[in-house]
């Protein structure tokens, strides 16, 4: 083999040692693992056949450890670009850390390169201003469109309609809330290096209502309807209802559950509850009549005798209602008192004063009161002597010294 030939054969050589050293392959090369990660608010790029590629690099990798890696570091918008980290790598001396691009090389088992980068963003006020100054909307602001990540506590409009926010610089989604207006969920702005206005508009809630007619089973008129929201009947719906004279009420309502009161002078109270779904409906009910009892009672001998119910004068032989309260008042002659009350033939037990209320009627009652002079009474004293014992008697009855006495009764004293 002539010199020629052996000279082409070493330049063949350099030539394919050359071009594996730049591309980073070499066939006695280790291959080794590496990481590439970033901090909140950037990501890192690689230029691949002298293009960046648009897709982030980050993560875990294998390659050669002579590997030629050019790696670029991206901020995100009010992000910018801190430094890099690099352990087990070295980097061209061209570049420095400081740099957002970097050559990468000669990789070790477990290398790792961070990219860095600082919140440069500053905080301006955000004015939400609904645009028909609807006042108590409560707004949520979110950090993610999907609203899981809530920013701060709920605002709520004032009376004119707005409300305001201090932010960092970001782009920001919010939610819009009040009873009775449908819910403003599609909220977004960008806040960008100056404060910012952001109108919305509430729509009132269309609720589709239906007609329940309330009627009463024996066509009963002037029966009172309230309905409520609420099992407890604290939460009223609306005005009071009253029955026509067929018996029924009509009454517009949203779907939902009821709960209603029937009153009528004379009937028991009447309480139900229907749920509405979608469709008009009528909803049945039967009063049921209270009882009534009658009052007979007449004037006593020297003396008069009133009745009353609720307050309302009453006449013997009216017919009361079941369980309603009667009071009498006897109204005595002057020098008479009341003696004893009498119901249906029975005295009543320690009442002698000039009114008597009979409780919570539940029979026809006789009510009669018997009245007896006033007797003018004196006081009796007397004390024992010496060497002797002093006793006074009324009728047979031993009295004490200081007891009173009726006028024209006789008392007997006795000494011994």
């Amino acid at each position: 083999m002539n010199s020629s030939l052996f000279k082409g054969l070493g330049v063949l050589a350099l030539l394919v040692a050359l071009s594996l050293a730049m591309t980073g392959c070499d066939p006695t090369t280790d291959m080794v693992n590496i990481e590439i990660t970033s901090t909140e608010g950037g990501h890192v790029q690689e230029k691949v056949e002298g293009e960046w590629e648009k897709e982030e690099v980050e993560g875990s990798r294998s390659l050669e450890s002579r590997a030629y890696v050019q790696l670029k570091a991206q901020p995100d918008k009010f992000f910018e670009f801190a430094g890099w980290e690099v352990d087990g790598a070295s980097y061209g001396v061209e570049e420095n850390l400081e740099k957002e691009e970097i050559t990468v090389t000669r990789f070790t088992a477990g290398a790792k390169i961070k990219a860095s980068f600082d919140d440069v963003r500053e905080e301006y006020t955000v004015t939400f201003a609904e645009e028909n100054k609807e006042q108590g909307v409560l707004i949520q602001i979110f950090a993610d469109e999907a609203l899981n990540e809530p920013v701060g506590d709920e605002l709520t409009t004032g009376g004119d309609g707005e409300v305001t926010k201090d932010l960092l610089e970001g782009e920001y989604w919010f939610t819009a809330i009040k009873d009775g207006f449908e819910d403003f969920v599609e909220g977004e702005f960008l806040l960008d290096g100056a404060d910012k206005k952001v109108p919305f508009t509430m729509v009132e809630e269309v609720v589709e209502e239906y007609r329940v007619t309330f009627k009463e089973e024996n066509g009963l008129e002037d029966v009172s309807i309230q309905v409520f929201s609420d099992e407890g009947r604290t939460e009223e719906v609306g005005e009071e209802l009253k029955t026509d004279n067929e018996g029924k009420a009509p009454k517009d309502l949203e779907d939902g559950n009821y709960w209603y009161t029937a009153r009528l002078e004379g009937y028991e109270d009447h309480n139900g509850s229907f749920e509405v779904d979608g469709g008009s409906m009528i909803v049945s009910f039967t009063m049921k009549e209270i009882p009534k009892y009658e009052v007979t009672f007449s004037d006593p001998d020297n003396g008069t005798l009133a009745a009353e119910v609720d307050g309302d004068a009453i006449s013997s032989g009216d017919e009361i209602y079941e369980g309603k309260d009667v009071e009498f008042k006897a109204s005595p002659d002057e020098g008479y008192r009341v003696d004893k009350w009498i119901v249906n033939g029975e005295p009543v037990d320690g009442e002698r004063g000039q009114t008597y209320t009979y409780e919570n009627l539940d029979r026809d009652i006789d009510v009669e009161v018997e009245l007896t002079e006033v007797i003018d009474r004196y006081e009796v004293t007397f004390t024992q002597p010496d060497n002797g014992t002093l006793t006074a008697e009324v009728d047979g009855t031993a009295i004490s010294s200081g007891d009173e006495v009726e006028e024209g009764r006789d008392v007997v004293f006795t000494v011994d």
